[in-house]
């Protein structure tokens, strides 16, 4: 660890002496009468340093919450702005002064935004707009009311390795407005309640309404979707390259080419060795309309677990130029948006996917479907049996693409090492005199350390009050923590911390057991009708009821009261969560 320090911070000294700039400090303890060019003469707010920097300075920031910032001076090539924070926890939970955003980039170019937390924002947490390249990286935007990261009129855009999360309205990460030349990479996009990833070229706002040549590879993009949305949407967008994406148990559709907003059909998309696992509440894995002609889609794994729903919902006006081949696929497609469904015998008639497969199973494709293990398995349909000549030298997690005589299909391959550990699912649940805090993490490395954290309002930060260590091993692992449900308003959260250093966390995770303790079930025997009563006036929650193995027989806005009418006798587990408390109660009733 100490190695690993001493090597993150000669980076960053190295990255300073480089941009050849000064260098201006944040932190709590700091005062904006300062000079902010050491830690100890530090600003105390980003809008200071904001105000201060010009082309080739620098600001590095200290652990501690602020207030967003508002910047609207430009960098050059050779002399960037760049915002950094020295550590994993720059939490910026206000707004800035100026828009409704936390960091807001406008008529700016050449700006880079380093390794912030922004988060509970009342539009985006990140926005860019009137400014180009703009280099978006390590950050994380959780909770925001509209969009994680957004953008508008930026050439250039490059958004890599952050997580976008818990949008409330809208998207994970958002391109919009005529922005050329997008670069959206190693992302992890998920639980956004629109599109994981956004792309619309919006010609009512001017330009000429195409987001031209963006390249979408290597993002993980999941459990997006629940307001509709696609995991990857793209309106008005052209020669767009999407590849190496793992799209999985998302609730619309996978990679959707339209035109509503933009200014042009979104033609000329290549979609190579991308793995879509749609949920069987979803819609089509690879959507093409409004004349989005010419898409090539090739070497990927396309599977739709639907009842009847599939993989290509292709209309007429969108199959000039089309090419589909070397895919696994599952077997319906649609020429009519679904109104009548064709298998592999009509399809391939028409000149598709002559040499794709047809059955897949995700027990035999997958190491572990169900624990979110993506990696091929031995045997895997998906070996070897992909076309050559796409261009495509890596696969998701940086492998060579070619290992055996032809690529694997999918975003991995065959010989990959696992993926990149995150966090599949996390909840807060109020059980009996209990808080239960539980989450699944995926491809750990061995020796990772699981805390739970809480946070103390006296000091404003979250402190460790329990950990665990993960077994060694590969694929999905459940970990779980209990606390006293004592009353009041409080915030956990999940920190797992790998051998390497690398953390990853989970988002705020809140209860309110003064809101809960206030419901009560009745009648408890129940017979048809069911109500909650004390819920908050101002809220409509989200209900769901279990029966004793686990299974989902009802998950639905609440109206008062619930029939259960269809439900046989019996005992259920009824859940409910409030949509801006990001945390369960859960109790029994008898039908």
């Amino acid at each position: 660890m100490i190695k690993l320090l001493l090597a993150g911070i000669l980076w960053i000294s190295l990255l300073i002496t480089d941009l050849g700039g000064s260098t201006y400090y944040v932190g709590p303890t700091g005062n904006n009468a300062n000079t902010g060019l050491s830690l100890g003469q530090a600003f105390r707010t980003l809008q200071r340093a904001a105000n201060a920097v010009i082309a080739g300075d620098s600001v590095l920031v200290v652990d501690s919450t602020y207030v967003g910032f508002d910047l609207r001076t430009s960098g050059t090539a050779a002399n960037p702005i760049v915002f950094m924070a020295l550590g994993t926890q720059a939490v910026i939970n206000r707004r800035n002064s100026v828009t409704q955003d936390g960091i807001n980039i406008e008529n700016a170019n050449w700006i880079e935004i380093r390794g912030f937390r922004v988060i509970n924002q009342p539009r985006a947490g990140i926005r860019a707009v009137f400014a180009n390249n703009i280099t978006i990286r390590f950050n994380t935007c959780l909770n925001n009311q509209r969009w994680g990261i957004f953008t508008g009129f930026t050439d250039d855009f490059l958004a890599e390795r952050n997580e976008c999360a818990n949008s409330v309205l809208e998207h994970g990460i958002y391109v919009s407005n005529s922005s050329d030349r997008a670069i959206i990479r190693n992302n992890i996009s998920h639980h956004n309640r629109a599109a994981g990833l956004h792309f619309n070229g919006d010609i009512s706002q001017g330009g000429d309404g195409i987001n031209h040549d963006p390249q979408v590879y290597n993002n993980i993009i999941y459990q997006n979707g629940l307001g509709g949305g696609s995991a990857i949407n793209m309106d008005g967008n052209q020669n767009a390259l999407i590849y190496n994406n793992l799209i999985y148990d998302n609730h619309a559709t996978g990679i959707a080419l339209y035109q509503i907003d933009g200014g042009g059909p979104s033609t000329g998309a290549r979609i190579y060795h991308n793995t879509i696992v749609q949920d069987p509440v979803s819609r089509w894995a690879i959507l093409l309309t409004n004349g989005a002609s010419g898409a090539d889609i090739k070497n990927n794994i396309l599977i739709n677990q639907h009842a009847t729903r599939g993989t290509i919902n292709v209309f007429p006006d969108s199959r000039a130029g089309l090419s589909s081949d070397y895919n696994i696929m599952t077997n319906r497609f649609t020429l009519t948006d679904g109104n009548s469904v064709i298998d592999s015998t009509a399809w391939r008639l028409l000149g598709y996917d002559l040499h794709s497969y047809f059955t897949p199973s995700l027990t035999n494709l997958f190491m572990s479907y169900s624990g979110a293990n993506f990696n091929l398995a031995a045997g895997s349909r998906a070996i070897n049996v992909g076309v050559t000549g796409l261009n495509i030298p890596l696969d998701l997690i940086g492998n060579n693409r070619v290992q055996g005589p032809a690529p694997d299909l999918g975003a991995l391959e065959s010989s990959s090492t696992a993926l990149p550990l995150h966090w599949k699912n996390y909840v807060v649940r109020h059980i009996g005199h209990q808080f239960h805090i539980q989450g699944t993490i995926l491809d750990m490395d061995i020796d990772t350390r699981v805390c739970l954290e809480k946070w103390v309002e006296y000091n404003q930060n979250y402190v460790s009050i329990a950990y665990k260590d993960l077994p060694s091993q590969s694929g999905m692992v459940s970990v779980h923590f209990e606390q006293p449900a004592i009353p009041g308003l409080h915030r956990y959260r999940l920190v797992a911390t790998e051998q390497s250093g690398q953390i990853h966390r989970t988002k705020d995770l809140v209860i309110n057991n003064e809101l809960q303790h206030k419901v009560t079930i009745y009648p408890n025997p129940a017979s048809s009708l069911l109500t909650l009563s004390g819920l908050s006036s101002d809220q409509v929650p989200q209900v769901m009821i279990t029966d004793v193995y686990g299974r989902v027989l009802l998950k639905d806005t609440y109206t008062q009261p619930l029939n259960i009418t269809n439900l046989p006798s019996g005992m259920y587990w009824i859940t409910w969560a409030y949509r801006d408390l990001p945390s369960t109660t859960e109790r029994w009733f008898k039908l």
